[in-house]
């Protein structure tokens, strides 16, 4: 019987077992044995009976490090054993008996004061044991604290438990991991061992964990009791702990303050000995049992470290901090589109990693994740590795997460990486697990690859952060990164969707050159990025700084430094200031170490070592002897102070160290056994002296494991160099001439490993580098096969170097494996691969030396001709179009292979020959026929399409008479041998040209759509964007519309994106826009898409489409501004310049024709003319493309104005060719041209001289086919202003109703202009008085409603309105006056004055010799808008003829009058009353204006009326002009003019201007009365703010006392920051959230949807209260709770704020939402049931139909469903329904909808989805069922197969209900089951 068994009892005839838990982690139990023979034995057991590797290395570790202490303080286990199956410890002893936890004791409520001191300082002294055996515990909680019997009354009876997480180490590096992994007790962890202070973690962190023992021991609560991990661990760095008597007033203050004193944040701000907290807790022990204070009582007075510790506070660096907190800050907020960067420049050791370390406590806050790496001063592993670096450690922490975390990234990441998951995959196999499954990569070019690599890399850092959860990712020694990791960084930063993320880069400045690539590369950053970009730079130590450093580490005053510093060779003496003695030492600190805080810490430490301080007992501090400093000979630089440290360890450590500083800046402890040929546990005690002296750093956190672990998980121990400094000293430890040695010896060593466990991958490039470095030692005949392999493997490194399209790194594998392996070099074999990786890396003398070396070697025609078209590639690459073009016709004769050649003296005659001939030989083999060849096969064939390929691309820019002939080739060549997708473009244009030569659009879409069907049924999605964009910019528009092109082009642009086809990519987003113009979109939706499609195609470095792009926007916002620009389009000079450099023509035509259609929309013939023929003679450069339909009709069409107004003779030619092209694109897709055919054929009618009837008629058709569905506003216009131009002589009123139904065309294009017909000053609504017989609006094609509409205004005129209708009237004097107008109204606030300044400006403008102004004596504002149209006398409702009404005053009063008689304007000093006012105005007409609200005008006074007035004023008033001023159809005033010299000086044109201006009168008024209010009230607000605090304090004194005593939840939110600041009691009870946990938290906390919030304070806003709004909470756990909200605005603590009451009504409404589940779900199989499909349905339907957007439906039965009910019963059927709906759930998409009809049918709806897109997801959702398996529940029996049988149909212009597409899609099905079952069939 074992002595386990013994103990336990276990032996035969016993009967006793293990009892009750003492204690339970999430990894271990601690079981009391009961009733065995011995008393006390517990058992330390794993909960798991498979445990991990590190646990079991952590049970061996603990064990191992209690037998080295002293069981008087520690827990000590007897042994190692299994038990009952699971592996533990055995604890032996009799003092167990009845021995319990901390935490149990607990349970019971909080111990007595005294006898937690005597427990403390039991803690103490066993703390005190383990650190002075070089130990940390780490982990110290009350669950670690064993109490035996009597503790508490008695000293000596406290064990500390649970060593497996101590560190062996005095201080320890901490890692930087998600509060949910870090493995210590959150409720006692020190603030340090987060790895978020960048502070090392000592035996202070264990003083911390202390203190929040005991306070939880005195209180019966931890510092911080909350159960969520980030919240605790911020907590913990951020939050203020609590004092012990602020929970119980009873606990004795001294005590509270020891408590206190040990959970300060700062590890410098703690008990800095175990002498001094135990003095503490003596003296308080010795008062309490005394009954006596302590007054003046201070903890930890002349407390001090008895051995040497430099500060770890950051100095200097205080604003550095600031601006990366608010980095962290924006980025988590992610109010910026696309990841943030920050840099970070200094010296190596400036403290740039500790910035960035001690910084995170802002991104906690965020509940943020972190990552790091360090780029390798001596070559990265792999290319792009240090980037790479960072996703694999953020996939290292979503992998820890439990599964139902997981979800959420690996959704994430598998929707962004899409197809492309497999380059994320092979980059980052971390990232595998999250992205199965993954399909295969489809192959793609060289610069596809590459962008395709870029592109999902820069997804998967995109899909790993969200709202809520953003990341930062650490970039250190960035310097060093290679060409490779700082392109992926630079597409990073440039990808848009990449939100909530923030790069920080840290580099040396001194070591990056302004020539150097990273400083140009940044500096090209500073504009992309914006405001995204925070440069920042650490300089040295300030002397001031280093001075408070030494104070701190010394312990010295922080005085102000005195004068000068003592000479250094006096010793310093306690006379001389503190401050005096620390400046001196500062000085000559500052004079060693230049201010570098790594060097200035390892120096001072190393002095400690030497003994040079000593501590002053008597003082308290630290002394030292300055001038014994200064001799002291140390290191003069940082690099061989390291080497000293280094030569200072065992040499087993220093060997194996040199050998890691080969490896790399950090190792795992597997590799570097395997280099050193050492046992990986005895390594891991070899390498602690190096922990031990802060040289090397953990980089796991199983590195304490590592000597336990016994061979087993080794490669999950890493280790770090605390330094890059550290690794160079010990490399500097390897002589130069035994390094290559060396290397060779580490890389046989770890390729032998490689070999032996995964010989079935490729060689790590870590280990080639290695051997690669070393080559030339193998030199020897022996050394000839590894020098072959070598070479292999090289070539091997090449290729995936190349897949990962980073071409620098394969380019130098490659040049190796050509020198290792010369009888590979010799036969040529990898010449071509080399040579092509040199192009791709951009070294072309080296490419053309390989190529020579290789065409030397080739003996074929065909070898050649490869090896050249490496050439041709890259002479495309490097612009060298021409001689790309050469070479391939060169290239063609070496196969023996010819162009068509054309008729030189007919080239265009003859080409059309050739093309007709092809079309009849295609047209007679049909379409379908062709699309059914297979793909080409033939290497030779396939080699010369290769050849014409490349040509193409070249040819269509330098040499486009070329590009018909190779069309002509690769199209021959495919219909005779097979499809190749490299060419299937050809076939497009080939319809392209049939189209414009031959005018063939039907065949041209027929063989272009083909192209598309060839994508689909091969599968070369990776040709679908080259194929899609010919297909869609040329083609697919003439006949399908330019909707559907539009949803091409954008398929296109995706799919480029995906497969890396930027080209093709950005240029069908750009004619995807222009579209979109041509479409009529609505300018005000175009221009924030174009302004985001320019800064997409900036982000793929596509110049050419984004200058095409920017160059639509100018249009589209000089067509948007106000006043209409009429100026042209901006930076026209730049991009002309751009394209002219470049030569190109198709961005010149599309220049000219934008310019164009500006000068025609402001109607500028000559102008739109000029631009338009420009546009037009660069058509061949943009055959094809839509936009020249609307640049000819153009030219067309200004020409003929010309010709109308004589300006220009007219041009029958254009004329004909216009209408000639213009019906033949019509013709393919009837309708959408025919409204500028029309126009331009009423305006040869009006040429002419044809009857006005004809002309009429003609505009009447055109107007009819510009009103058609779809068409753009563009359209109506032009046929509007067509009617203008026939109508404005002979049908004026007419004229003017067309007039207004073109302003409003514009307006509804969001074109900012008013259009006049040339005779008519301004346009106006004609209205039954004006008596022209004509139908007005309606004889124009528009309603009347529509043209008053167009005319009338509803707000007040703008200073704008006022200019533009001066300019329409052309009369200069007006817009003097206007601007002078603009200018009183502008800068008069006082209403005295401004009425003085606009009289002025009335008087000077019209003429008159004194004005005057009427308005209501009230000093409120007048009510309601004013508009043009009541200040014009008209009523402000369209139709209305009835007069304005007056205001009702309480009196009408004189407010000003001016008389411009003489040289001064003399004003009225005081108002008059109206009455009263007899002498300066005509009263009694005055009072007949203001009621009637008519204007008065007299151009004889005297002798036109009757009031004696005007014959006997003293004025001799002769002109006089009285008109009222109207409000909203209201009188509020009057404006009276004269001239007493001149009669009739008020003109019909002036009186109208004078109307016009008056409208902005009143409104100036009304903003002067305004002022004047606000000046009143700001004189009165002290008073009333003094009077208001009065009563808000007793108003919340109040609000506080019935809060407290209600019986509701009522909670009390701040306004200004959102944050709950009161809780009353029964909101603790709520959701099971505390008060502690509720107040000083935001609101939106607790909503399960922020934006929930958001809606309810607009409503709040909106209404000023709420009353029973629905809002889902979220409770502690997680779980949703309904509440009735209402919200009442109050005053707490003097600030805004709003009461919030809260109602729950969860149950009932978690009842309604089930019965709404029931009521449209059905009960079977879960999916919509039909009533509710149909609903959905009909309203999917309508949206689509209102927003032009594709959509499909599917009907689906199960095949064969009456037999399985028939044969394995109904059961089972319905088992076959569920199973059915799973699969359909696995394919479709979230937004498609599922319902089930009836039986076992089926209808699928599929929104935003087009005809060919619905069958190809429903042919994957057929797969996916015919290969399910359904169980018949038969044991034995076959599994029974399930197929199903699809209709699909699509929506149509006719459909007018979902009933037309279920009919359709009903038909399809019943064919689909006629033709077999289990088959997918259109509708017809």
């Amino acid at each position: 019987m074992t002595e386990e068994q013994q103990a336990l009892g276990e032996g035969p005839g016993a009967g006793a077992g293990p009892g009750d838990t003492v204690h339970r982690g999430r990894r271990t139990e601690v079981i009391r044995a009961r009733g065995t023979p011995h008393a006390g034995v517990w058992l330390k057991l794993l909960r798991h009976a498979s445990p991990s590797v590190a646990d079991l290395a952590r049970l061996r570790r603990e064990c191992a490090l209690a037998q080295r202490l002293n069981a008087a303080h520690v827990l000590r286990p007897a042994r190692l054993i299994e038990h009952a199956g699971r592996h533990g410890l055995l604890f032996d002893d009799p003092a167990l008996e009845s021995a319990l936890t901390l935490r149990q004791r607990l349970r019971a409520g909080p111990l007595d004061q005294a006898a937690v001191i005597r427990i403390a300082l039991d803690l103490v002294d066993a703390l005190q044991h383990l650190h002075a055996q070089g130990l940390i515990h780490r982990n110290l909680g009350p669950g670690q604290v064993l109490l035996l019997a009597g503790a508490g009354e008695r000293l000596g009876r406290v064990r500390i438990a649970d060593l497996g997480l101590a560190a062996e180490i005095e201080r320890e590096r901490p890692l930087v991991q998600k509060a949910e992994l870090i493995e210590a007790s959150l409720a006692t962890l020190a603030p340090e061992l987060t790895g978020r202070m960048s502070r090392d973690v000592d035996y202070r962190a264990d003083l911390y964990s202390l203190g929040a023992t005991l306070l939880e021991a005195l209180t019966g609560q931890p510092p911080f009791p909350v159960d969520d991990p980030a919240c605790a661990v911020h907590a913990h760095l951020a939050l203020p702990a609590p004092l012990a008597t602020s929970r119980d007033p009873r606990v004795f203050v001294p005590l509270s303050l020891i408590v206190g004193h040990c959970l300060n944040k700062e590890p410098e701000a703690r008990y800095q000995s175990h002498q001094a907290l135990r003095k503490d807790l003596q003296l308080c022990l010795a008062a309490l049992e005394q009954g006596r204070g302590l007054p003046g009582f201070q903890p930890g007075r002349g407390d001090i470290a008895l051995r040497f510790q430099a500060s770890g506070r950051l100095y200097g660096r205080a604003a550095a901090q600031e601006h990366l907190a608010q980095a962290f800050e924006r980025s988590g907020v992610g109010t910026l589109r696309g990841a943030a960067l920050v840099t970070i420049a200094g010296f190596s050791g400036i403290g740039k990693t500790a910035l960035v370390m001690a910084s995170q406590r802002s991104l906690l806050a965020q509940q943020g994740h972190f990552a790091a790496a360090k780029a390798n001063q001596y070559g990265q592993d792999r290319p792009y590795g240090v980037v790479l670096q960072l996703l694999a450690q953020r996939a290292a922490q979503v992998q820890a997460l439990p599964p139902a975390g997981q979800s959420f990234w690996r959704q994430r990441l598998q929707a962004l990486a899409g197809p492309n998951a497999a380059v994320l995959g092979q980059a980052v196999p971390e990232l595998l697990p999250l992205l199965q499954p993954v399909q295969a990569l489809v192959p793609v070019g060289p610069t596809e690859s590459e962008n395709r690599f870029l592109r999902s890399i820069s997804q998967g850092f995109a899909a790993m952060a969200s709202e809520g959860q953003p990341q930062t990712f650490f970039l250190d020694d960035w310097q060093w990164a290679d060409r490779a990791s700082r392109r992926l960084l630079r597409e990073c930063l440039a990808d848009a969707s990449m939100n909530h993320t923030l790069f920080i880069l840290a580099y040396r400045d001194n070591e990056v050159r302004p020539g150097h690539p990273m400083a140009q590369e940044l500096q090209d950053l500073r504009p992309l990025l914006g405001e995204r970009f925070m440069p920042l730079r650490l300089g040295p130590l300030t002397l001031e700084d280093t001075r408070q450093w030494l104070a701190d580490s010394l312990h010295r005053s922080d005085g102000p430094h005195a004068g000068t510093a003592p000479d250094n060779t006096a010793s310093e003496d306690p006379s001389t200031s503190d401050a005096a003695a620390v400046q001196a030492l500062a000085q000559l600190c500052q004079a060693r170490t230049a201010g570098n805080p790594f060097f200035l810490r390892r120096w001072m430490e190393d002095l400690g070592r030497r003994g040079l301080f000593h501590f002053d007992a008597a003082h308290q501090r630290w002394t030292f002897l300055l001038d014994r400093i200064a001799a002291t000979r140390t290191a003069d630089n940082v690099v061989a102070l390291m080497l000293e440290q280094l030569e200072q360890l065992p040499d087993a450590t220093c060997e194996a160290l040199s050998v890691a500083a080969l490896l790399g800046t950090s190792v795992d402890l597997d590799t570097l056994s395997t280099a050193v040929s050492a046992d990986p546990s005895r390594l891991a005690e070899d390498l602690l002296p190096a922990l031990q002296a802060q040289l090397l750093v953990p980089a796991s956190s199983l590195y304490r494991f590592g000597p336990h672990l016994q061979g087993q998980a080794s490669d999950r121990v890493r280790y770090a160099f605390a330094h890059d400094r550290v690794q160079e000293a010990a490399l500097q430890r390897i002589a130069p001439q035994a390094r290559a040695a060396l290397q060779l010896r580490v890389g046989r060593l770890l390729k032998q490993r490689h070999d032996q466990d995964t010989p079935d991958q490729a060689l790590p490039y870590a280990v080639l580098n290695h051997l690669n470095a070393a080559r030339m030692l193998l030199r020897s005949e022996a050394d000839a096969m590894e020098r072959q392999v070598l070479a292999l493997a090289n070539m091997a490194a090449s290729r995936r170097a190349l897949d990962a399209a980073a071409f620098e790194p394969a380019a130098d594998y490659a040049e190796l494996a050509l020198e290792l392996d010369p009888v590979q070099a010799a036969s040529g074999l990898w010449h071509h691969h080399a040579a092509r990786m040199a192009y791709l890396a951009g070294r072309p003398q080296r490419m053309e030396s390989l190529l020579g070396e290789a065409l030397a070697m080739a003996t074929s025609p065909s070898q050649r001709a490869r090896l050249l078209e490496v050439r041709m590639e890259a002479f495309y690459a490097q612009g060298r179009l021409a001689e790309t073009v050469d070479l391939g016709l060169e290239l063609f004769a070496l196969l023996g292979a010819e162009l068509p050649q054309l008729d030189a003296q007919q080239p265009q005659a003859d080409l059309a020959r050739l093309l007709a001939g092809l079309r009849d030989e295609i047209t007679t083999l049909g379409i379908h026929t062709l699309a059914a060849r297979a793909p080409m096969q033939d290497e030779g064939r396939l080699q010369l399409i290769s050849i014409a390929a490349k040509m193409t691309a070249a040819a269509y820019i330098v040499r486009p008479a070329l590009l018909p002939l190779l069309t002509l080739f690769q199209v021959r060549l495919m219909m005779d041998h097979g499809h190749v997708p490299l060419a299937l473009s050809a076939y497009s244009v080939l319809g392209l040209m049939c189209a414009e030569f031959l005018g063939e659009y039907r065949f041209a879409h027929a063989i272009g759509r083909m192209t598309m069907d060839l994508v689909a049924r091969f599968g070369w999605v990776q040709a679908f964007a080259h194929a899609g964009f010919s297909f869609h910019a040329f083609l697919s528009h003439w006949v399908d519309g330019l909707s559907a092109s539009m949803e091409g082009l954008m398929q296109t642009h995706r799919n480029g994106l995906e497969f890396g086809n930027f080209r093709h990519a950005g240029l069908g987003l750009y004619v995807h826009d222009v579209h979109a113009f041509l479409a009529g979109q609505p300018l005000d939706r175009l221009e924030p898409m174009l302004a985001e499609h320019v800064q997409t195609l900036s982000a793929m470095r596509q110049p050419v489409a984004q200058d095409y792009t920017r160059a639509l926007l100018g249009l589209v916002q000089a067509l948007r501004r106000s006043p209409f620009d009429r100026h042209g389009l901006e930076n026209v000079s730049d991009m002309m310049g751009t394209y002219q450099e470049r030569q190109d023509q198709t961005g010149l035509m599309f220049l000219h024709g934008w310019q164009a259609v500006l000068a025609w929309v402001r109607q500028d013939p000559a102008l739109a003319l000029q631009h338009a023929l420009a546009s037009r003679a660069l058509f061949a450069a943009g055959r094809g493309m839509h936009a020249q339909s609307l640049f000819l009709f153009i030219a067309a069409w200004a020409s003929q104005q010309l010709a109308l107004s004589g300006e220009a003779e007219r041009d029958l030619v254009l004329e004909a060719q216009a209408l000639t092209a213009l019906t033949r694109w019509n013709d393919a897709r009837p309708g959408p041209l025919a409204a500028r055919i029309g126009v331009l054929k009423a305006q040869a009618l009006q040429l002419d001289g044809a009857p006005p009837a004809l002309v009429d008629e003609q505009l009447a058709q055109a107007l009819v086919a510009a009103q058609a569905a779809e068409q753009p506003g563009m359209d109506l216009a032009a046929v509007l202003r067509a009617q203008v131009r026939a109508w404005e002589v002979r049908a004026p009123d007419r004229a003017e109703a067309a007039g207004a139904a073109l302003q409003a065309a514009w307006q509804d294009w969001g074109v900012r202009m008013q259009e006049v017909p040339r005779q008519a000053a301004a346009w106006s609504v004609p209205g039954p008085e004006d008596g022209t017989g004509h139908g007005g609006a309606e004889s124009a094609g528009v309603s009347a409603a529509e043209s008053a509409g167009g005319q009338a205004s509803t707000g007040a005129t703008t200073a704008d309105d006022l200019l533009a209708a001066a300019t329409h009237q052309g009369d200069a004097a007006d817009l003097s006056s206007l601007i002078k107008a603009v200018q009183a109204i502008n800068t008069q606030a006082d209403l005295h004055g401004l009425l003085r300044r606009l009289l002025e400006v009335v008087a000077e403008n019209a003429g008159a010799q004194r004005a005057a102004v009427v308005l209501s004596s009230g000093t409120g504002r007048f009510a309601g808008p004013s508009g043009l149209a009541a200040a014009a006398g008209h009523s402000s409702s369209p139709g209305d003829c009835s007069l304005p009404s007056p205001v009702s005053p309480s009196q009408w009063v004189l407010q000003a009058q001016v008389c411009m008689k003489g040289p001064v304007p003399v004003h009225l000093k005081d108002q008059l009353p109206l009455e009263a006012a007899t002498g300066p105005l005509p009263v009694t007409q005055m009072q007949q204006v203001l009621h009637s609200g008519q204007r008065m005008l007299l151009q004889e006074a005297a002798l036109q009326s009757p009031d004696p007035w005007f014959r006997l004023s003293p004025s001799s008033s002769r002109s006089v002009l009285m008109l009222p001023l109207l409000k909203q159809g209201q009188t509020v005033g009057a404006l009276y003019l004269e001239n007493g010299a001149v009669a009739g000086v008020f003109t019909e044109a002036r009186v109208s201007f004078l109307e016009l201006l008056c409208a902005n009168v009143v409104n100036a008024v009304d903003n002067a009365r305004l002022v004047a209010e606000l000046r009143e009230l700001n004189t009165s607000l002290e008073q009333r703010v003094a009077q208001r605090t009065r009563e808000l304090a007793d108003s919340e004194e109040r609000l506080r006392a019935v809060l407290d005593h209600a019986p509701m939840p009522m909670v009390v939110t701040r306004v200004r920051d959102a944050v709950i600041v009161y809780g009353n009691g029964p909101s603790a009870t709520l959701g099971g959230h505390s008060l502690e946990g509720l107040v000083g938290r935001p609101a939106t906390a607790f909503y399960r949807d922020p934006s929930d919030r958001d809606r309810m304070q607009q409503l709040f806003r909106e209404r000023g209260t709420l009353q029973s709004e629905e809002v889902c909470l979220l409770a502690a756990d997680g779980t949703e709770l309904w509440m009735l909200l209402s919200m009442v605005p109050v005053m707490y603590d003097g600030e805004p704020s709003v009461l919030s009451t809260l109602v729950d009504f969860t149950e009932r409404k978690r009842l309604e939402i089930e019965l709404k589940r029931l009521a449209t779900t059905d009960a079977l199989t879960g999916a919509v049931n039909r009533r509710s499909f149909l609903e959905r349905a009909q309203a999917e339907l309508s949206r689509s139909r209102r927003y032009g957007a594709p959509l499909s439906l599917v009907m689906m039965d199960v095949d064969h469903f009456k037999r399985i009910n028939d044969t394995l019963g109904h059961a089972q059927g319905d088992d076959a329904l569920c199973r059915i709906v799973q699969v359909c759930a696995q394919v479709v998409r979230k937004e498609d909808v599922l319902g089930r009809l009836g039986g076992e049918e089926f209808a699928l709806l599929l929104p935003q989805t087009s005809l060919e897109e619905a069958h190809h997801l429903v042919e994957r959702l057929r797969e996916r069922i015919a290969s399910s398996r359904m169980d018949d529940g038969q044991p034995g029996a076959p599994a029974v197969v399930l197929t199903a049988s699809f209709g699909v149909t699509c929506m149509r212009p006719e459909d007018s209900s979902v009933d037309d597409l279920l009919g359709r899609a009903d038909a399809a099905l019943y064919r689909a089951k006629a033709a077999g079952r289990n088959r997918v069939e259109q509708a017809a």
